[in-house]
């Protein structure tokens, strides 16, 4: 019971933790067209998938001018509680009405009302769960580099046969350390190799998944259009590099890395705590974004 409390912490402080990055990241010029593409509207509806705490709702509910039915789908239950606690410190910091009513959240200003259902099941069943020809966007962020080619590509087929549009931000596709190591390219390497290890699914893509579901899409010759997003990791932001250097670290820990080579990774892993500790460490994390229109 003790661990699983503590993992849903851990789960929730570093939602919380990368959220001003991918605020920061967000490519901005697509943001603007994909508010453009709905502007119209009186009223939208938003299917946010893979939805963890919340964020992107929280983050697009005040980008968006018009009332919004919101649909969160995340298969981990855990999650549920924070997500509704952060709508409600949303809800009061805007001096919003906040009301909790059968599952579902009712948010309401002088100009707009905004309604939020959380699902607790898999992205997957997405068409069982909503109405599909009711949704005008379907969101996702930072979900797809553990799906396999399969689950993306069945994704893929649900969104061009029932004309969603489609925004998903924030798919990673490597990293960069400065100052440089001779094995940052050896370890980040392995990295991203562990990312693309079998699992019950089938093999995860990966950093790869931004590029195949590009590729997918523009085979259905759908309307798409992608843009960088990128994290830029300061000297100042500790706690975050820490993070994803302990990610890195269970990852390759889960290997069966030669004695010679964790002898190296135990030596760098030290090299780039030093380099934090002098705040020294500056770290970039590329992601893509990707719209298609529906």
């Amino acid at each position: 019971m003790v661990e699983e409390e503590e993992k849903e912490n851990f789960d929730i402080d570093w939602l919380n933790e990368r959220y001003p990055f991918d605020v920061e990241a967000r490519n901005k010029a697509l943001e603007s067209k994909v508010i453009a593409h709905l502007a119209k509207k009186s009223s939208i509806t938003l299917v946010d998938v893979g939805a963890g705490t919340g964020s992107n709702c929280l983050y697009f509910v005040e980008q968006f001018s018009q009332n919004q039915n919101w649909y969160l789908v995340e298969q981990d239950t855990d999650l549920r509680k924070a997500t509704i606690r952060r709508l409600k410190d949303y809800a009061n910091y805007y001096k919003y009405s906040f009301e909790q009513k059968k599952g579902t959240i009712h948010i309401r200003s002088v100009k707009r009302k905004i309604t939020v259902t959380i699902l607790n099941d898999s992205l997957l069943n997405l068409a069982a769960l909503v109405d599909l020809k009711k949704v005008d966007l379907v969101l996702a962020n930072a979900v797809f580099d553990l799906f396999s080619t399969e689950q993306i590509s069945e994704l893929v087929d649900l969104i061009t046969k029932n004309k969603l549009n489609f925004y998903h931000t924030l798919s990673y596709e490597g990293m960069t350390f400065h100052p440089a190591d001779p094995f940052d390219d050896v370890f980040v390497g392995a990295y991203n190799e562990h990312m693309e290890r079998p699992q019950d699914f089938g093999k995860a893509l990966g950093r790869k998944a931004s590029q195949y579901m590009v590729e997918l899409f523009t085979a259905q010759e759908s309307a798409i259009q992608s843009a960088t997003s990128t994290w830029n990791i300061a000297p100042i932001d500790i706690k975050m590099h820490y993070y994803l250097l302990n990610f890195m670290e269970n990852a390759l820990g889960e290997m069966d890395l030669a004695p010679a080579m964790q002898s190296n990774f135990e030596k760098w892993i030290r090299r780039k705590k030093d380099l934090i500790i002098t705040g020294q460490q500056r770290l970039e994390i590329a992601h893509l974004d990707i719209f298609v229109k529906g």
